[in-house]
């Protein structure tokens, strides 16, 4: 339920008293809303007040309150829903990319509740239409040698991820049995904690990539977002004692998931690359 910015709330939206001098208002808009929302002072959800009103809270003119707000959009801390307003954004998720790493085992240490739900299991067949592709990928030449997992992720309820998943079928069999009724389900949990409990393969490496792309159809659908909105797609291909495990493809949310990684200059650190 959105919760409107009550009247105590209202004293809070003011121009930053250690705003530099000169820089434009739309600018100090934004850096006072941006620091409330980062303090939890405008939570997620909350739903502000018009932008005249604001404009006039602020002191500052609508055009400029719209251009404030504005970059607030674009940074993906508010959302502006037609014929409500202007509503406080859940904040991204953020994945560094300096390191080997499992949704699972993230979401646990940044304190997120993740949620997966297994949409569909199996062995893939020379119809498959991933068939070619995870075959090559995987270093396997019959396609039913393949296990796959189709898995929607969520954080805090909300879809954040869409993932095909393929696998030498022997290495994890239990995760193609559907359990019993009440029973926990081994394929929603993290794949590399099944792979090293169930066969003892620890991954030493993966290759990512990354492209954009725009969903549509049922995938827009299990995303939760409309037709032609664009998500990253990922394909990673991970490697235990020299052998290819793994294969996946993820299309994930680009306005709740977003990578980053630290890139240094060799220059400052005695390489001379130029």
């Amino acid at each position: 339920m959105a919760h409107t910015l009550t009247t105590e709330k209202a004293s809070l939206i003011a121009i930053a008293s250690d705003a530099a001098d000169g820089e434009p208002l739309h600018r100090r808009v934004t850096a006072t809303l941006a620091r409330q929302i980062a303090r939890g002072e405008l939570r997620p959800g909350a739903m502000l007040p018009p932008e005249i009103e604001l404009a006039q809270r602020f002191g500052v003119s609508r055009h400029t309150m719209r251009a404030g707000l504005d970059t607030l959009v674009h940074q993906g801390l508010l959302e502006r829903r037609r014929g409500k307003g202007t509503v406080v954004r859940e904040p991204p998720i953020s994945q560094s990319l300096e390191r080997f790493y499992s949704l699972a085992h993230e979401m646990r240490t940044q304190g997120e509740e993740l949620r997966t739900q297994v949409l569909a299991r199996g062995r893939l067949d020379d119809a498959d239409p991933l068939a070619e592709v995870a075959c090559a990928r995987l270093g396997i030449a019959d396609p039913t040698s393949i296990g796959y997992l189709l898995r929607l992720r969520l954080v805090q309820g909300s879809p954040l991820l869409l993932e095909t998943l393929t696998f030498p079928a022997a290495l994890c069999p239990a995760l193609l049995d559907i359990p019993a009724t009440g029973a926990d389900d081994p394929a929603a949990g993290s794949f590399y904690d099944a792979l090293a409990a169930g066969a003892g393969v620890r991954v030493a490496r993966a290759r990512e990539t990354f492209r954009p792309a725009l969903v549509t159809g049922y995938e827009a659908r299990l995303l939760g977002v409309p037709a032609g909105t664009p998500v990253f797609d990922v394909e990673r291909t991970s490697y235990a004692d020299g052998r290819a495990v793994e294969w996946r493809r993820s299309l994930a949310r680009g306005d709740r998931y977003t990578y980053a990684v630290e890139l240094r200059n060799p220059d400052d650190e005695g390489g001379g690359a130029r």
